[in-house]
């Protein structure tokens, strides 16, 4: 009797085995056919430890993976997916590829309905950056309808009188101040403004759980983005004096939040130096310029893209205010950073922000005034025979080209041609 009941139990335990297999190439089966969460999960969690880290390269291809991951999510946890469409719209706002952002953030926005979430916050807030990506690209209406219903949700579910309402106000503002709407981005503004300088009461558990309410200190760093933005809005309306008050506040807000030398300071003093420059105050427009270029050696150095701006804006300014010693100083300091890649000259950018008032007023006989002025340097400062020495000549044959004016852009492209020409003979 005992083989045939081994043989019998042989038998279940094979049945059960097959069972089992069998469900679980369904589960795999289903697992391939819907995503696979926990690959998800670790892609996903990747891109947000590389995006803290300030390592966009490595964020773009990790959200890349999760979003492969999610292709075929349903349910609730399709959510996964507008996640990381999210995500991968914010990247590309980072990298200024406003129409490929407003493309996948639309995607993700027409996710959401199928994703069962019920996250409405979070929603209001993939609205107001789709609204931004919408106005860096150019698109201000549309920009404006999606963050008036951002705001309408953060208004019902957070509250009006909150700070998270009260940026997304401001970011309409900024949008209103791109289509000229100013009264209306002014009363934003000052909505915004008076609300994000107010107190916040929040509350918090004691050990012994009772529930104590406590008054929150107003956060600077905000108040100074919206007075920054607001103090914007002012200077395109041609109110010179109270944006530059309200300059001046940002610039107080970020030094009472950070300290007088930190980068955060560095905006509001750029943009100081440049109301002052636009509005002819080179004394001023100095002071201020002197500061930022301190500022930026200090903390992310003159040789990246927002340091060196700083400092092509000082040396202008010199150029204007006719310091020769101070702007060949500042020339020599600009060759020293040209050392770490000899065949990219720095000077152009000088050039070009000398004119900056008169090319913010769209004068173009005064920006071609200037650039003509200061041609001259380039084969003072660089040699006669060196390459870098006609790099003057090819900005403002650029320039030319982009204003429409042919016969005189194929007239300097010519001559540049015969410059280059000579120089290949002398090798």
């Amino acid at each position: 009797m005992r083989p045939h009941r081994l043989t019998a139990l042989a038998f279940l335990l094979s049945v059960f085995l097959l069972a089992g297999i069998t469900r679980l190439i369904c589960v795999a089966a289903e697992d391939s056919a819907m995503g696979d969460p926990r690959m998800w999960k670790k892609h996903y969690s990747a891109g947000t430890d590389a995006l803290r880290k300030n390592d966009y390269a490595t964020a773009t291809a990790a959200f890349n993976l999760a979003l492969a991951d999610s292709e075929n999510f349903t349910g609730r946890e399709a959510y996964k997916r507008v996640e990381t469409l999210s995500e991968l719209g914010h990247m590309l706002m980072l990298s200024r590829e406003y129409d490929e952002a407003v493309l996948l953030l639309k995607q993700a926005l027409e996710l959401w309905t199928a994703a069962e979430s019920n996250k409405e916050v979070e929603r209001g807030g993939l609205l107001m950056e789709l609204a931004s990506a919408c106005a860096y690209s150019g698109n201000n209406v549309e920009a404006a309808r999606f963050a008036l219903e951002g705001i309408k949700i953060f208004e019902n579910k957070v509250g009006r009188y909150k700070p998270t309402t009260a940026l997304a106000k401001g970011e309409l503002a900024w949008i209103y101040r791109g289509m000229k709407k100013f009264p209306e981005a002014e009363q934003l503004f000052l909505e915004s403004l008076k609300t994000v300088q107010s107190p916040q009461y929040r509350t918090t558990m004691e050990p012994n759980g009772e529930i104590r309410m406590y008054r929150a200190r107003p956060v600077q760093s905000q108040i100074a983005d919206i007075q920054n933005n607001f103090a914007g809005m002012y200077q395109d309306w041609g109110k010179w004096d109270k944006a530059e008050s309200l300059f001046k506040e940002s610039l107080s807000s970020e030094e009472a939040e950070f300290g007088k030398e930190h980068l955060n300071t560095l905006t509001p003093l750029s943009n100081l130096t440049l109301l002052n420059f636009r509005r002819g105050n080179l004394p001023k427009a100095e002071a201020y310029a002197e500061r930022a270029v301190r500022v930026a050696g200090k903390t992310i150095g003159l040789n990246q893209a927002q340091g060196f701006a700083t400092l092509s804006r000082l040396t202008a300014i010199y150029y204007r205010a006719g310091n020769r010693a101070a702007f060949d100083t500042r020339v020599a300091q600009i060759r020293g950073i040209e050392k770490a890649d000899p065949a990219r000259p720095l000077l152009p950018w000088v050039m070009q922000s000398a004119a900056i008032p008169e090319s913010e007023k769209s004068d173009w006989a005064g920006v071609e005034k200037i650039y003509k002025e200061f041609l001259p340097e380039f084969p003072a400062i660089y040699g006669a025979d060196d390459p870098r020495a006609r790099s003057g000549l090819e900005t403002l044959q650029k320039f030319y080209a982009s204003h429409g004016r042919k016969e005189d852009s194929d007239k300097l492209y010519a001559e540049l041609l015969v410059q280059k020409a000579k120089e290949n003979a002398r090798k």
